[in-house]
């Protein structure tokens, strides 16, 4: 994947609402997921989309990004 058309945030527990409105053709997650244990893969395969899981990259993540940014 090379490009992101759009990052959402959503308050409720799962995104399914915002994907039955948005209808994405790729979901993204990270690698701490698998895409069968995902809520939202089943509406995203019956609207035609894929869900693809991207590599866990160890102290790596937004929250630690955000601490930085905290910090400063």
């Amino acid at each position: 994947m090379r490009f992101v058309d759009a990052v959402t945030i959503f308050s409720q527990d799962t995104p399914l609402d915002l994907i039955r409105l948005i209808k994405p053709k790729i979901h993204v997650k990270g690698g701490d997921y698998k895409v069968e244990e995902l809520p939202e893969t089943k509406i995203i395969r019956e609207l035609g989309g894929d869900v693809q899981i991207l590599p866990f990259v160890p102290g790596k993540s937004t929250s630690s990004i955000i601490e930085k940014i905290l910090k400063l």
